[in-house]
Protein backbone atom coordinates (compact mmCIF):
# COMPACT_ATOMS: atom_id res chain seq x y z
CA UNK A 1 0.00 0.00 0.00
CA UNK A 2 1.20 3.40 -1.52
CA UNK A 3 1.26 6.02 1.23
CA UNK A 4 1.86 10.21 1.19
CA UNK A 5 5.34 11.20 1.11
CA UNK A 6 6.53 7.69 -0.02
CA UNK A 7 9.81 7.66 -2.60
CA UNK A 8 9.70 5.20 -4.97
CA UNK A 9 11.54 3.60 -8.07
CA UNK A 10 9.66 2.04 -10.80
CA UNK A 11 8.96 1.71 -14.45
CA UNK A 12 6.67 3.46 -16.55
CA UNK A 13 4.20 0.62 -17.82
CA UNK A 14 1.72 2.87 -19.97
CA UNK A 15 0.10 6.28 -20.65
CA UNK A 16 -2.79 8.05 -19.30
CA UNK A 17 -5.46 10.35 -20.93
CA UNK A 18 -3.45 13.07 -19.80
CA UNK A 19 0.02 11.86 -21.20
CA UNK A 20 1.29 10.83 -17.93
CA UNK A 21 3.05 8.05 -16.37
CA UNK A 22 1.48 5.13 -15.48
CA UNK A 23 2.85 2.41 -13.41
CA UNK A 24 2.11 -0.17 -10.89
CA UNK A 25 3.26 -0.91 -6.99
CA UNK A 26 2.54 -3.02 -4.50
CA UNK A 27 -0.47 -3.65 -6.51
CA UNK A 28 -2.03 -0.26 -6.92
CA UNK A 29 -1.98 2.04 -10.18
CA UNK A 30 0.24 4.81 -9.76
CA UNK A 31 0.37 8.17 -11.82
CA UNK A 32 3.00 10.50 -12.69
CA UNK A 33 3.13 12.65 -14.64
CA UNK A 34 6.05 13.39 -17.01
CA UNK A 35 7.10 10.40 -17.06
CA UNK A 36 7.39 8.48 -20.29
CA UNK A 37 6.91 4.26 -21.40
CA UNK A 38 9.77 2.63 -20.47
CA UNK A 39 11.48 5.24 -18.35
CA UNK A 40 12.74 3.46 -15.14
CA UNK A 41 12.05 6.97 -12.68
CA UNK A 42 12.54 8.14 -8.94
CA UNK A 43 8.86 9.70 -7.76
CA UNK A 44 7.17 10.89 -4.55
CA UNK A 45 3.84 10.09 -3.98
CA UNK A 46 1.39 13.42 -3.25
CA UNK A 47 -1.42 11.88 -2.95
CA UNK A 48 -2.73 8.33 -1.72
CA UNK A 49 -6.49 6.44 -2.20
CA UNK A 50 -7.67 3.19 -2.13
CA UNK A 51 -7.02 2.24 -5.10
CA UNK A 52 -4.52 4.71 -6.90
CA UNK A 53 -1.93 7.29 -6.30
CA UNK A 54 -0.43 10.52 -7.71
CA UNK A 55 3.60 10.69 -7.73
CA UNK A 56 5.51 13.34 -8.33
CA UNK A 57 8.80 12.90 -10.59
CA UNK A 58 12.08 13.08 -9.01
CA UNK A 59 14.66 12.16 -11.07
CA UNK A 60 14.37 9.81 -14.42
CA UNK A 61 17.16 7.44 -14.17
CA UNK A 62 16.65 5.35 -17.44
CA UNK A 63 14.83 8.10 -20.35
CA UNK A 64 12.91 6.85 -23.25
CA UNK A 65 14.02 7.00 -26.56
CA UNK A 66 11.68 10.14 -27.08
CA UNK A 67 11.81 12.41 -24.49
CA UNK A 68 12.98 15.60 -25.61
CA UNK A 69 14.15 19.07 -24.07
CA UNK A 70 11.16 21.26 -23.67
CA UNK A 71 11.26 25.11 -24.84
CA UNK A 72 9.50 26.59 -22.26
CA UNK A 73 10.88 27.62 -19.29
CA UNK A 74 8.29 27.20 -16.92
CA UNK A 75 6.74 23.71 -18.42
CA UNK A 76 5.56 21.48 -15.79
CA UNK A 77 4.71 24.47 -13.35
CA UNK A 78 2.55 26.26 -15.88
CA UNK A 79 -0.47 24.13 -16.47
CA UNK A 80 -1.21 24.98 -20.04
CA UNK A 81 1.05 22.21 -21.73
CA UNK A 82 1.74 18.55 -20.59
CA UNK A 83 3.75 16.94 -23.81
CA UNK A 84 6.48 19.72 -24.18
CA UNK A 85 8.73 16.74 -23.11
CA UNK A 86 7.69 13.97 -25.80
CA UNK A 87 9.01 14.22 -29.52
CA UNK A 88 6.26 15.23 -31.70
CA UNK A 89 5.56 11.89 -33.81
CA UNK A 90 5.45 10.45 -30.30
CA UNK A 91 2.36 12.95 -28.98
CA UNK A 92 0.16 12.12 -32.49
CA UNK A 93 0.21 8.33 -31.32
CA UNK A 94 -0.58 9.20 -27.85
CA UNK A 95 -3.41 11.18 -28.85
CA UNK A 96 -4.78 8.70 -31.59
CA UNK A 97 -4.06 5.96 -28.44
CA UNK A 98 -6.22 8.15 -26.32
CA UNK A 99 -9.24 9.05 -28.55
CA UNK A 100 -9.22 5.23 -29.31
CA UNK A 101 -8.88 3.82 -25.44
CA UNK A 102 -12.43 5.95 -24.56
CA UNK A 103 -14.46 4.45 -27.46
CA UNK A 104 -13.45 1.38 -25.75
CA UNK A 105 -13.69 2.37 -22.30
CA UNK A 106 -16.63 4.39 -22.18
CA UNK A 107 -19.03 3.01 -24.96
CA UNK A 108 -17.37 -0.61 -25.97
CA UNK A 109 -17.08 0.21 -29.63
CA UNK A 110 -14.22 -0.14 -31.61
CA UNK A 111 -13.91 2.18 -34.61
CA UNK A 112 -11.34 2.87 -36.91
CA UNK A 113 -9.18 5.32 -35.54
CA UNK A 114 -6.78 6.89 -37.60
CA UNK A 115 -2.93 8.57 -36.81
CA UNK A 116 -4.01 11.71 -35.63
CA UNK A 117 -3.03 14.45 -38.05
CA UNK A 118 -0.42 16.67 -37.58
CA UNK A 119 -0.24 20.71 -37.24
CA UNK A 120 1.65 22.21 -39.50
CA UNK A 121 3.60 24.48 -36.77
CA UNK A 122 4.17 22.80 -32.78
CA UNK A 123 5.15 26.00 -31.83
CA UNK A 124 4.43 29.55 -32.32
CA UNK A 125 0.06 27.95 -33.63
CA UNK A 126 -2.20 29.69 -31.29
CA UNK A 127 -4.05 32.66 -32.79
CA UNK A 128 -5.71 33.60 -29.19
CA UNK A 129 -4.32 34.46 -26.11
CA UNK A 130 -6.26 34.37 -22.60
CA UNK A 131 -4.07 35.13 -19.62
CA UNK A 132 -5.48 36.24 -15.88
CA UNK A 133 -4.14 39.44 -14.37
CA UNK A 134 -3.14 39.26 -10.50
CA UNK A 135 -0.43 39.67 -7.98
CA UNK A 136 1.92 37.99 -6.12
CA UNK A 137 3.74 39.69 -3.05
CA UNK A 138 2.68 42.84 -4.09
CA UNK A 139 4.18 42.59 -7.41
CA UNK A 140 2.06 42.35 -10.74
CA UNK A 141 2.12 38.77 -12.41
CA UNK A 142 0.67 37.95 -16.09
CA UNK A 143 0.68 34.36 -17.01
CA UNK A 144 -0.98 31.35 -16.63
CA UNK A 145 -2.39 29.41 -14.08
CA UNK A 146 -0.51 26.50 -12.74
CA UNK A 147 -2.58 23.42 -13.49
CA UNK A 148 -5.83 22.53 -10.77
CA UNK A 149 -5.31 26.00 -9.22
CA UNK A 150 -5.81 29.93 -9.14
CA UNK A 151 -1.95 30.47 -8.82
CA UNK A 152 -0.87 32.34 -11.50
CA UNK A 153 2.30 31.44 -13.03
CA UNK A 154 4.39 34.71 -14.41
CA UNK A 155 5.30 34.57 -17.84
CA UNK A 156 7.27 37.53 -20.28
CA UNK A 157 6.26 35.22 -23.33
CA UNK A 158 4.90 31.58 -24.80
CA UNK A 159 6.43 29.52 -27.14
CA UNK A 160 2.85 28.31 -28.20
CA UNK A 161 2.40 31.90 -29.42
CA UNK A 162 3.88 33.83 -31.95
CA UNK A 163 5.71 36.95 -31.05
CA UNK A 164 3.24 39.17 -30.91
CA UNK A 165 2.14 38.06 -27.51
CA UNK A 166 5.19 38.73 -25.70
CA UNK A 167 4.97 42.30 -26.67
CA UNK A 168 1.42 42.34 -25.64
CA UNK A 169 2.53 41.61 -22.21
CA UNK A 170 5.30 43.94 -22.05
CA UNK A 171 2.78 46.71 -23.18
CA UNK A 172 0.23 45.88 -20.48
CA UNK A 173 2.26 45.26 -17.55
CA UNK A 174 4.07 49.14 -18.59
CA UNK A 175 0.42 50.84 -18.88
CA UNK A 176 -0.56 48.84 -15.36
CA UNK A 177 2.38 49.87 -13.90
CA UNK A 178 2.83 53.84 -15.50
CA UNK A 179 -1.25 53.97 -14.41
CA UNK A 180 -0.58 52.62 -10.82
CA UNK A 181 -3.78 50.50 -11.91
CA UNK A 182 -4.31 47.59 -9.68
CA UNK A 183 -4.92 43.93 -10.49
CA UNK A 184 -8.26 41.85 -9.67
CA UNK A 185 -7.96 39.86 -7.02
CA UNK A 186 -10.03 36.76 -6.34
CA UNK A 187 -10.55 37.09 -2.45
CA UNK A 188 -11.42 40.32 -2.14
CA UNK A 189 -13.04 41.26 -5.23
CA UNK A 190 -10.78 44.28 -5.48
CA UNK A 191 -8.60 45.27 -8.33
CA UNK A 192 -9.16 46.74 -11.86
CA UNK A 193 -7.94 44.58 -14.41
CA UNK A 194 -8.67 40.88 -14.47
CA UNK A 195 -8.19 39.21 -17.87
CA UNK A 196 -6.20 39.83 -20.98
CA UNK A 197 -7.77 38.41 -24.13
CA UNK A 198 -6.39 38.71 -27.74
CA UNK A 199 -6.72 36.92 -31.13
CA UNK A 200 -4.65 37.86 -33.99
CA UNK A 201 -5.94 37.50 -38.09
CA UNK A 202 -4.45 37.81 -40.92
CA UNK A 203 -1.65 40.36 -39.09
CA UNK A 204 -4.19 42.09 -37.39
CA UNK A 205 -4.44 41.64 -32.91
CA UNK A 206 -7.37 42.49 -31.55
CA UNK A 207 -7.35 43.28 -27.71
CA UNK A 208 -10.04 43.05 -24.72
CA UNK A 209 -9.18 44.00 -21.46
CA UNK A 210 -11.66 42.55 -18.70
CA UNK A 211 -12.07 45.20 -15.75
CA UNK A 212 -13.98 44.84 -12.79
CA UNK A 213 -15.77 48.13 -13.07
CA UNK A 214 -17.65 50.03 -15.68
CA UNK A 215 -15.50 51.93 -17.48
CA UNK A 216 -11.53 52.33 -17.99
CA UNK A 217 -9.31 55.09 -19.48
CA UNK A 218 -6.83 53.10 -21.41
CA UNK A 219 -5.98 55.59 -23.84
CA UNK A 220 -1.99 54.87 -22.95
CA UNK A 221 -2.56 51.37 -23.35
CA UNK A 222 -3.82 52.33 -26.83
CA UNK A 223 -0.60 54.28 -27.73
CA UNK A 224 1.16 51.33 -26.45
CA UNK A 225 -0.51 49.29 -29.22
CA UNK A 226 -0.54 51.71 -31.75
CA UNK A 227 3.35 51.92 -31.72
CA UNK A 228 3.47 48.03 -31.75
CA UNK A 229 1.40 46.66 -34.60
CA UNK A 230 0.19 48.26 -37.64
CA UNK A 231 -3.41 46.82 -37.26
CA UNK A 232 -5.24 46.43 -34.05
CA UNK A 233 -8.39 46.75 -32.35
CA UNK A 234 -8.93 47.43 -28.12
CA UNK A 235 -12.29 46.44 -26.82
CA UNK A 236 -12.94 46.56 -23.14
CA UNK A 237 -15.04 43.85 -21.49
CA UNK A 238 -16.79 44.22 -18.22
CA UNK A 239 -16.97 41.65 -15.75
CA UNK A 240 -18.20 42.51 -12.22
CA UNK A 241 -18.73 38.89 -11.49
CA UNK A 242 -17.54 36.48 -8.97
CA UNK A 243 -17.06 33.60 -11.88
CA UNK A 244 -14.75 31.97 -13.25
CA UNK A 245 -16.34 32.67 -16.64
CA UNK A 246 -13.38 35.19 -18.27
CA UNK A 247 -15.44 37.73 -20.35
CA UNK A 248 -18.73 39.29 -19.16
CA UNK A 249 -21.56 40.51 -21.53
CA UNK A 250 -20.45 43.81 -22.18
CA UNK A 251 -18.15 44.91 -24.69
CA UNK A 252 -17.11 48.58 -24.66
CA UNK A 253 -15.08 49.85 -28.13
CA UNK A 254 -11.89 52.04 -27.42
CA UNK A 255 -10.51 52.36 -30.96
CA UNK A 256 -8.86 50.68 -34.16
CA UNK A 257 -10.53 48.02 -35.79
CA UNK A 258 -13.92 47.21 -35.16
CA UNK A 259 -13.84 43.23 -36.33
CA UNK A 260 -11.24 41.11 -37.58
CA UNK A 261 -11.21 40.14 -41.26
CA UNK A 262 -10.17 37.04 -43.40
CA UNK A 263 -11.43 35.09 -46.43
CA UNK A 264 -11.38 31.27 -46.36
CA UNK A 265 -12.14 28.90 -49.27
CA UNK A 266 -14.36 32.16 -51.29
CA UNK A 267 -15.82 33.05 -47.82
CA UNK A 268 -15.51 36.58 -46.06
CA UNK A 269 -15.19 36.36 -42.78
CA UNK A 270 -15.52 39.23 -39.71
CA UNK A 271 -15.90 38.45 -36.28
CA UNK A 272 -16.14 40.50 -33.35
CA UNK A 273 -13.44 40.12 -30.28
CA UNK A 274 -16.01 37.79 -28.74
CA UNK A 275 -16.38 35.37 -31.25
CA UNK A 276 -15.60 32.04 -31.39
CA UNK A 277 -12.56 30.71 -33.97
CA UNK A 278 -10.22 27.57 -34.20
CA UNK A 279 -6.75 28.50 -32.57
CA UNK A 280 -4.76 26.76 -34.84
CA UNK A 281 -5.51 28.20 -38.24
CA UNK A 282 -3.56 25.03 -40.70
CA UNK A 283 -5.19 22.29 -38.66
CA UNK A 284 -8.93 24.29 -38.97
CA UNK A 285 -7.67 23.92 -42.73
CA UNK A 286 -7.41 20.37 -42.80
CA UNK A 287 -9.92 19.65 -40.71
CA UNK A 288 -13.08 22.16 -42.83
CA UNK A 289 -11.81 20.60 -45.98
CA UNK A 290 -12.75 17.39 -44.41
CA UNK A 291 -16.60 18.18 -43.46
CA UNK A 292 -16.88 20.06 -46.69
CA UNK A 293 -15.81 16.68 -48.90
CA UNK A 294 -18.24 15.27 -46.95
CA UNK A 295 -20.67 18.09 -48.09
CA UNK A 296 -19.47 17.75 -51.54
CA UNK A 297 -19.59 14.14 -52.21
CA UNK A 298 -23.74 13.91 -51.42
CA UNK A 299 -26.00 15.37 -54.04
CA UNK A 300 -27.37 18.58 -52.97
CA UNK A 301 -27.58 17.62 -49.42
CA UNK A 302 -29.43 19.59 -46.69
CA UNK A 303 -27.19 20.30 -44.32
CA UNK A 304 -27.69 21.31 -40.37
CA UNK A 305 -24.94 23.60 -37.94
CA UNK A 306 -25.65 22.34 -34.47
CA UNK A 307 -23.49 24.87 -31.89
CA UNK A 308 -22.44 26.73 -34.80
CA UNK A 309 -20.84 29.82 -33.15
CA UNK A 310 -20.26 32.57 -35.37
CA UNK A 311 -21.34 30.33 -38.43
CA UNK A 312 -18.15 30.29 -40.32
CA UNK A 313 -18.87 26.42 -41.51
CA UNK A 314 -22.28 26.93 -41.69
CA UNK A 315 -21.96 29.97 -44.15
CA UNK A 316 -18.87 27.46 -46.38
CA UNK A 317 -21.90 24.46 -46.11
CA UNK A 318 -24.11 26.75 -47.49
CA UNK A 319 -22.38 27.19 -50.67
CA UNK A 320 -22.61 23.25 -51.36
CA UNK A 321 -25.69 22.88 -50.15
CA UNK A 322 -29.03 23.32 -51.48
CA UNK A 323 -29.48 25.21 -48.16
CA UNK A 324 -28.29 24.87 -44.83
CA UNK A 325 -29.41 25.37 -41.53
CA UNK A 326 -27.19 27.28 -38.19
CA UNK A 327 -28.63 26.84 -34.48
CA UNK A 328 -26.70 28.93 -31.90
CA UNK A 329 -27.31 30.49 -28.95
CA UNK A 330 -24.50 32.88 -28.08
CA UNK A 331 -25.85 36.38 -29.02
CA UNK A 332 -23.26 37.61 -29.98
CA UNK A 333 -21.79 34.52 -32.11
CA UNK A 334 -25.40 35.42 -33.68
CA UNK A 335 -24.92 38.47 -34.77
CA UNK A 336 -21.63 37.59 -36.43
CA UNK A 337 -23.46 34.70 -38.26
CA UNK A 338 -26.07 37.59 -39.73
CA UNK A 339 -23.26 40.00 -40.61
CA UNK A 340 -21.43 36.81 -42.66
CA UNK A 341 -24.51 35.59 -43.74
CA UNK A 342 -24.97 39.41 -45.11
CA UNK A 343 -21.39 40.06 -46.99
CA UNK A 344 -21.58 36.67 -48.78
CA UNK A 345 -24.86 37.04 -50.14
CA UNK A 346 -26.56 33.99 -48.42
CA UNK A 347 -29.99 34.75 -47.67
CA UNK A 348 -32.36 31.92 -49.01
CA UNK A 349 -29.19 29.89 -48.64
CA UNK A 350 -28.52 29.74 -45.04
CA UNK A 351 -31.09 29.98 -42.24
CA UNK A 352 -29.84 30.82 -38.66
CA UNK A 353 -31.92 29.98 -35.68
CA UNK A 354 -31.17 31.62 -32.95
CA UNK A 355 -31.57 29.60 -29.87
CA UNK A 356 -30.78 26.52 -27.40
CA UNK A 357 -29.95 23.49 -29.41
CA UNK A 358 -32.10 21.10 -27.48
CA UNK A 359 -34.67 22.71 -27.78
CA UNK A 360 -34.66 23.90 -31.96
CA UNK A 361 -32.99 20.56 -33.32
CA UNK A 362 -35.66 18.22 -32.70
CA UNK A 363 -38.22 20.20 -34.73
CA UNK A 364 -35.93 20.97 -37.51
CA UNK A 365 -34.75 17.02 -37.49
CA UNK A 366 -38.02 16.25 -37.81
CA UNK A 367 -39.32 18.49 -40.67
CA UNK A 368 -35.93 17.61 -42.75
CA UNK A 369 -36.55 13.77 -42.42
CA UNK A 370 -37.33 13.33 -45.64
CA UNK A 371 -34.23 15.17 -46.81
CA UNK A 372 -30.89 13.96 -47.47
CA UNK A 373 -29.91 15.36 -44.25
CA UNK A 374 -26.21 16.19 -43.21
CA UNK A 375 -26.30 16.52 -38.88
CA UNK A 376 -22.54 18.47 -38.09
CA UNK A 377 -22.85 18.38 -34.04
CA UNK A 378 -19.40 20.38 -32.34
CA UNK A 379 -20.65 20.61 -29.34
CA UNK A 380 -18.64 22.15 -25.91
CA UNK A 381 -16.54 20.05 -24.19
CA UNK A 382 -19.71 18.73 -21.63
CA UNK A 383 -20.81 17.34 -25.21
CA UNK A 384 -24.58 16.99 -26.35
CA UNK A 385 -27.33 16.72 -24.57
CA UNK A 386 -29.60 13.35 -23.94
CA UNK A 387 -32.69 15.47 -25.72
CA UNK A 388 -30.30 16.16 -28.82
CA UNK A 389 -29.21 12.45 -28.69
CA UNK A 390 -32.90 11.16 -28.47
CA UNK A 391 -33.67 13.49 -31.50
CA UNK A 392 -31.33 11.72 -33.70
CA UNK A 393 -32.92 8.59 -32.94
CA UNK A 394 -36.32 9.34 -33.50
CA UNK A 395 -35.16 10.88 -36.78
CA UNK A 396 -31.82 9.79 -38.20
CA UNK A 397 -30.39 12.46 -40.71
CA UNK A 398 -28.03 10.71 -43.48
CA UNK A 399 -25.20 11.29 -42.12
CA UNK A 400 -23.16 12.88 -38.71
CA UNK A 401 -20.24 14.83 -38.42
CA UNK A 402 -19.43 14.94 -35.11
CA UNK A 403 -16.36 17.55 -33.90
CA UNK A 404 -15.32 17.42 -30.89
CA UNK A 405 -12.12 18.36 -28.32
CA UNK A 406 -13.04 16.04 -25.39
CA UNK A 407 -12.59 11.96 -26.25
CA UNK A 408 -14.67 11.25 -23.14
CA UNK A 409 -18.01 12.95 -24.09
CA UNK A 410 -17.57 12.19 -27.81
CA UNK A 411 -17.10 8.18 -27.25
CA UNK A 412 -20.41 8.26 -24.73
CA UNK A 413 -22.49 10.23 -27.02
CA UNK A 414 -21.59 8.43 -30.19
CA UNK A 415 -22.30 5.43 -28.04
CA UNK A 416 -25.40 6.54 -26.96
CA UNK A 417 -25.93 7.08 -31.33
CA UNK A 418 -24.71 3.07 -31.71
CA UNK A 419 -26.86 1.93 -28.81
CA UNK A 420 -24.49 0.47 -26.75
CA UNK A 421 -25.23 3.17 -24.62
CA UNK A 422 -28.81 4.27 -23.55
CA UNK A 423 -29.87 7.37 -23.42
CA UNK A 424 -32.85 6.93 -21.23
CA UNK A 425 -30.35 5.58 -18.64
CA UNK A 426 -28.81 6.90 -15.80
CA UNK A 427 -25.97 4.76 -15.32
CA UNK A 428 -23.43 5.12 -18.34
CA UNK A 429 -23.07 0.94 -18.50
CA UNK A 430 -22.06 0.25 -21.84
CA UNK A 431 -23.57 -3.09 -23.81
CA UNK A 432 -22.73 -4.30 -27.05
CA UNK A 433 -25.52 -6.44 -27.78
CA UNK A 434 -27.60 -2.93 -27.58
CA UNK A 435 -26.13 -2.18 -31.04
CA UNK A 436 -29.00 -0.73 -32.88
CA UNK A 437 -27.73 -0.70 -36.37
CA UNK A 438 -28.79 2.57 -37.27
CA UNK A 439 -24.92 3.99 -38.30
CA UNK A 440 -21.89 2.33 -39.92
CA UNK A 441 -19.00 4.53 -38.24
CA UNK A 442 -16.81 5.28 -41.54
CA UNK A 443 -14.10 7.33 -39.64
CA UNK A 444 -12.18 8.45 -36.66
CA UNK A 445 -10.18 11.29 -37.45
CA UNK A 446 -8.12 12.98 -34.58
CA UNK A 447 -6.69 16.51 -35.62
CA UNK A 448 -3.59 18.02 -33.30
CA UNK A 449 -5.55 21.44 -33.55
CA UNK A 450 -3.31 21.74 -29.71
CA UNK A 451 0.53 20.56 -29.79
CA UNK A 452 2.03 20.07 -26.80
CA UNK A 453 -0.85 19.83 -25.19
CA UNK A 454 -3.27 16.63 -24.22
CA UNK A 455 -5.80 18.22 -25.93
CA UNK A 456 -7.16 16.50 -29.23
CA UNK A 457 -9.43 17.83 -31.54
CA UNK A 458 -11.62 14.40 -33.37
CA UNK A 459 -13.96 14.52 -36.49
CA UNK A 460 -16.43 10.87 -36.68
CA UNK A 461 -18.11 10.38 -39.83
CA UNK A 462 -21.54 8.85 -39.62
CA UNK A 463 -23.89 7.41 -42.05
CA UNK A 464 -27.10 5.29 -42.29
Amino acid sequence: MLTKNQVIITTILNSGISGEGIAKVDGMTLFIPYALVGEKVVAKVVMAKKNFAVARLIEVLTPAEERVRPECKVFTKCGGCQLQHVKYYNQLKIKSANVRDAFRKIAKLDPPVQQCVKSDFTYNYRNKLQLPIGERDGTLVVGFYEEFTHNIVPIEECPLHPEWAAKLIGALKKFMAENDIRPYNEQTGQGVIRHLVARELTGCIMVTLVINCDFLDCTGFAEELKNLFPCFGLYLNVNKEDTNVITGDKYIYVCGERKLKDSYNGLKIEVGPGSFLQVNNSVKDKLYYKVLDQVRSEEQPVCIDAYSGTGILSALMAKHASKAYAIEIVDEAIEDAEHIKKINNLNGKLEIIHGDCSDELPPLLERLKDENTILILDPPRKGCTKAIIKAILKNPPKKIIYISCNPATLARDIGMIMGTLDPDSDVMTPDPSRMNGLYEISLVQPYDMFPQTKHVETVVLMSR
